[in-house]
């Protein structure tokens, strides 16, 4: 006979907590940490009854109500019943109901059109364990499955053909919070699956639907940081100023994602792979970074409206970064962007409209921007009403340098690589005031660029004229290189404001 899930999850969780000899928390403690969760990101909670027995606490009819009258956002979850029950050694399990109504109503921004839709959200034989104090309460978690769906939607009185199911399959992990204002946290969330299925109809089109599914596996979370007013987290300004700091990252294996549009007799499909892929952020009075990208990335579309089957492409890589300071400050920090695709490579179908005799290279092609720099904000672009009070003339912030790291760009045979470091002058007196002025130097080296011009003319896809001009133009700014078909340039611009190619002057 097989044994019960549920134990088996217990058994599972008990095994993996690593708790000091003295830690011990009552159920009674758990629910008012539970409470002081909930309602320090905004939520207000009501119980219908409240039973306390000898080992722990059950409480009837859990509702946890969200409501911005700014946003006219209204969020309701009844949940029947939570469990807390004390174990013996100091730590409390946690059962909530397998199923609960989520309802939720508003009016739309945009359309000015009112709206509500329910949310069933389902958690059959998840198990939470508390541990540690009063003052520092870790939850270990641990579940088959966890699943959101969308029951029913009404727009403007009407009911919208629209169907969505969320889910979360084989998630462990665990969250820590320590009490008070400021208080920290670390959390940590495996799950073996990530899905996404939607479908539904144009509700002024009954011809128009669509339909989606995403599927992710292997998803690996962990975050941490310091958190404080969570109630006015829309107050982004507020929020930074009382010191909320956190980062995050996540990474998963191989995901896909397809996306189905019909109108009528028009098809569309696009379906996208990739091999794993990685996002990552930190945001906090020291600034704020976003990165992320895929590995191993296909792309197919097809469409009624393409003149052949379908087009596809594929990338070995696709990288992004960002990076940039969130607050004021009488001193510059460190700024930076970086977008990396690399080993872009195109269908044979979609080369061959253009390039039928495969007389243009067909290497996979690569793009790199990346730059770094330093800059501040003179004002608080996070506070709506300094934003609002801005004229269209205004300066928000000023940058006082910048490098660029790397730039490279190849395709079709040529390639552009390039760096360099420019500082500028914010003080108003420079040669480009009363935009800020630059000056530094920028390296450009070109490789195959003349081949190329060569093959697209006689192609006939470049006029001779063309060609000519584009070499003229070269010759001005670029001078022979080390290598056959190579051209490098050096741009400088000096305090003056001089432009000189080479150390021809320009400007």
């Amino acid at each position: 006979m097989p044994m019960p899930a549920r134990p088996i999850a217990v058994a599972a969780l008990m095994s993996t907590l690593a708790l000091p000899a003295a830690a011990e928390i009552t159920a009674a403690e758990v629910w008012a940490d539970w409470q002081r969760l909930v309602t320090s990101y905004g939520p207000t909670l009501t119980v219908g009854s409240e039973e306390r027995t000898g080992d722990g606490l059950t409480l009837i009819d859990v509702a946890v109500e969200y409501d911005d009258p700014e946003e006219d956002l209204r969020v309701m979850a009844t949940i029947p019943e939570i469990v807390f029950e004390e174990r013996g050694d100091g730590t409390v399990e946690i059962t909530v109901s397998s199923q609960y109504p989520v309802a939720v109503a508003g009016t739309d921004v945009e359309t000015g059109l009112p709206y509500s839709f329910n949310l069933t959200a389902r958690q059959p034989g998840l198990v939470t364990i508390a541990s540690g104090d009063e003052g520092a309460t870790r939850y270990d978690y641990l579940g088959p499955e966890v699943t959101a769906s969308i029951d029913t939607i009404v727009v403007d009185g009407e009911e919208v053909d629209f169907d969505l199911l969320v889910g979360l399959n084989g998630l462990k992990g665990s969250y820590e919070a320590t009490d008070g204002v400021p208080g920290s946290f670390v959390s940590k969330t495996d799950a073996e699956e990530f899905t996404i299925t939607a479908e539904g109809v144009d509700p002024d089109d009954s011809a128009a639907s669509f339909a989606i599914a995403m599927n992710v596996s292997d998803i690996s979370s962990e975050g941490s940081g310091i958190v404080t007013a969570l109630a006015g987290f829309g107050d982004m300004s507020t929020v930074l100023s009382s010191g909320f700091d956190t980062s995050w990252t996540v990474s998963h294996g191989a995901a896909e994602y397809t996306f189905a549009g019909a109108n009528g007799a028009e098809l569309f499909n696009l379906t996208t792979t990739s091999e794993s892929g990685s996002l990552a952020g930190e945001i906090g009075p020291g600034g704020l970074v976003y990165e992320g990208g895929n590995t191993g990335l296909d792309v197919t579309l097809s469409s009624s409206d393409m003149p052949f089957p379908q087009v596809s492409f594929s990338m070995s890589e696709a990288m992004g970064r960002l990076a940039i300071p969130t607050v004021p400050a009488e001193e510059a920090s460190d700024f930076g962007l970086m977008l990396r695709l690399a080993g872009l490579d195109i269908d044979e179908a979609l080369w061959n409209l253009f390039d039928p005799a495969g007389q243009i290279p067909r290497d996979p092609a690569t793009l790199l921007i990346d730059i770094a720099g330093q800059a501040r904000w003179l004002v608080d672009v996070f506070d709506p009403e300094v934003t609002g009070e801005m004229g269209p003339d205004a300066v928000p912030g000023e940058i006082e340098s910048l490098t660029i790291e790397a730039l490279e760009l190849s395709v079709a045979g040529a390639e552009i690589t390039g760096d360099g470091a420019f500082a500028f002058d914010n003080s108003g007196a420079g040669p480009f005031a009363p935009a800020p002025s630059p000056s530094g130097t920028l390296n450009l080296r070109l490789e195959g660029g003349n081949t190329l011009l060569d093959t697209l003319v006689a192609m006939g896809l470049l006029p001779e004229e063309q060609a000519m001009g584009a070499r003229m133009m070269l010759g001005l700014f670029a001078r022979p290189g080390s290598g056959e078909d190579t051209l490098v340039s050096t741009i400088e611009v000096g305090t003056d404001g001089s432009i000189s190619a080479n150390g021809q002057r320009i400007r």
